[in-house]
């Protein structure tokens, strides 16, 4: 018998754990923000609809892509500066930027990258957030 109730708590725990992620995929999928989960690489392994709609890229077209995808129209001493802060230094980078979508066109956002750190301060991931600023 214990050994049932042990597996009917895990499963109690998995359930809720479950339900823990639904609320904050719910979170992220509603946010009127860009929203892009990518590894530490930077390949995207989750984006929201926002992010879509923003870059005019599909979830699909990003997974296993970088940024670089509706990004790459900052100078490099940019972006050099941007993997020195979230990389190597581990601290959040904010800043304006310039992307295109698939379209062609050019928009400007606020950007914001967070490193998601491990217990030994290893990237396990990294958030990004844009959120757009005026027209093109």
């Amino acid at each position: 018998i214990s050994a049932l109730k042990k597996v009917g708590q895990s499963d109690s725990i998995a359930l809720g754990n479950r339900n823990e992620m639904e609320k904050f995929k719910m979170v992220i999928d509603q946010s009127l923000d860009h929203i892009i989960i990518t590894d530490p690489e930077g390949k995207v392994l989750y984006a929201n609809k926002a992010a879509e709609k923003m870059t005019g890229y599909s979830l699909e077209e990003m997974l296993g892509n970088t940024p670089g995808l509706w990004g790459r129209q900052m100078s490099s001493e940019f972006y050099r500066q941007l993997w020195d802060t979230i990389r190597l230094r581990k601290e959040v980078f904010e800043g304006e930027v310039t992307n295109k979508r698939k379209d062609g066109a050019r928009y400007r956002a606020f950007a914001r990258i967070t490193p998601i750190l491990d217990e030994k301060r290893r990237v396990l991931y990294f958030i990004g957030n844009e959120h757009p600023l005026g027209r093109g």
